[in-house]
């Protein structure tokens, strides 16, 4: 019942790890700090709720990245039944200021005060395949620290600019909206990710989503693509997607992959995964096995030749 937190790369100003909270853990609901002079986002694997003081409740899930500004105080919230899992990136203050600069003026004006205005960030498909790069490459003992440093620093600003592109759209949004119309839009959607992320693969209809939501179909449709630029159906989708890397990583059988994440069948589950990724589930795990393999070659290799 223990939580674990583990670094798995350290530098001088970036620091990258993993963080895994099970479901029956007494922390849930207690208060939490992060350090001060250090910014933090987190990469969620399973879905959780994360209040911080200066933000309004967001629901955490792999389609999202989330942002802690210097001494954030928060609590969370028990979603999924599999607890808090996530990767998170550590980094000195003043690199989340020179990541915001470009979108901020306050930002450039006053980086020793600057903290994120938005409490997450849209995750797109090559930006969470970085992060598993990352997490990939970290498997290397011999891993260029160069190398992974540069990645993580690409990682802060890709996940810091799609914070401000989120919150300009909002923004925009919120000039032809009531304030409190705007608020009522934002909580449906939260609704539906805590809805979705406590089961992905729950074969749950639009009207069974709705239903648990309290709003109808076409309203839930329409303000659902509004606010996050996708359906429900591909948000769902992808969301089952994510969650089937840390499965495939574990070595489970592509059958049970398919049908616990709710696919119609393993054919229909490769299918996806080829056309969001690029290669079928099958192949992507091969390399991921022959990287690691290789890696340990050359290590015997070169203790061999010394």
């Amino acid at each position: 019942m223990r939580s674990v937190q583990q670094v798995t790369f350290q530098s001088q100003d970036v620091w990258f790890g993993e963080f895994n909270l099970p479901a029956d853990h007494p922390e849930w609901g207690r208060e939490a700090r992060v350090s001060d002079g250090v910014a933090l986002i987190a990469f969620p694997g399973t879905a959780v709720l994360i209040h911080q003081v200066e933000h309004r409740p967001t629901v955490a899930d792999p389609m999202r990245a989330v942002t802690y500004a210097p001494g954030s105080v928060y609590r969370r919230a028990v979603v999924s039944p599999q607890g808090d899992h996530c990767s998170f990136v550590a980094f000195d203050a003043r690199l989340a200021a020179e990541a915001a600069a470009p979108f901020d003026r306050g930002a450039a004006g006053d980086p020793a005060n600057y903290r994120f205005p938005f409490a997450a960030a849209a995750m797109t498909t090559p930006d969470f395949m970085l992060k598993q790069r990352v997490r990939s490459r970290l498997a290397d003992p011999d891993v260029d620290a160069g190398e992974v440093r540069e990645r993580l620093y690409w990682l802060i600003e890709r996940a810091v600019r799609s914070g401000y592109r989120v919150l300009g759209t909002s923004r925009l949004a919120a000039t032809g909206q009531r304030e409190a119309t705007r608020r009522e839009h934002c909580d449906l959607v939260e609704n539906v990710r805590k809805l979705i992320g406590r089961d992905p693969g729950a074969q749950l209809s639009i009207d069974q989503i709705a239903s648990g939501v309290a709003t109808s179909p076409f309203h839930l449709s329409r303000v659902f693509r509004r606010e996050t630029g996708t359906s429900v159906h591909s948000y769902r989708t992808q969301l089952r997607l994510r969650a089937s890397i840390e499965r495939l990583a574990a070595g489970d059988r592509l059958a049970d992959v398919a049908q616990d994440l709710g696919f119609a069948s393993q054919a229909h589950f490769a299918d996806r995964f080829r056309r969001t990724y690029g290669v079928p589930p099958a192949a992507w795990r091969r390399q991921l096995v022959s990287g690691r393999q290789m890696s340990k070659i050359v290590k015997e290799a070169a203790g061999r030749a010394a």
